[in-house]
């Protein structure tokens, strides 16, 4: 079922005209979705705009899945998918929070650190790995 969520995720966001109708009302009450929304019109509806279905976009998803105990003992599929999340703007905020939640398990577990997983050794392995 991703595939199918990630593409309909993908045809709302594209979607700029029932986006903005979507998010009228919020957009009212919250500076950040108006704020968005602004950006939205300059870059996509402004002069010279740019066509937001033919951008390049990265939509960064996390689906949830929880199992179903019941379906499992009658030998039925026991996945169930429950939830779907995106990012949000507001995660940047996070970020600092982030570094120094990794500084301090650097600080603590380096030591224990496989020498495979050196930024060299990485690096070498994605030079491997993506294309040029």
């Amino acid at each position: 079922m991703a595939p199918t969520f990630h593409k309909l995720m993908d045809s709302i966001a594209c979607d700029f005209a029932w986006l903005r109708t979507a998010l009228r009302e919020t957009a009212t009450v919250d500076d950040i979705c108006r704020g968005l929304l602004g950006i939205c019109e300059r870059v996509y509806e402004g002069p010279g705009g740019r066509s937001y279905a033919q951008d390049i976009r990265l939509h960064i998803m996390r689906n949830d899945f929880m199992l179903d105990t019941e379906a499992a003992r009658r030998g039925d599929f026991a996945m169930k998918q429950i939830e779907l999340n995106m990012i949000a703007a507001s995660f940047s905020t996070h970020a600092q929070d982030l570094t120094e939640v990794h500084r301090l398990l650097l600080a603590k577990y380096a030591h224990r650190v496989d020498r495979a997983l050196s930024p060299e050794a990485v690096r070498a392995e994605l030079e491997v790995a993506l294309p040029r």
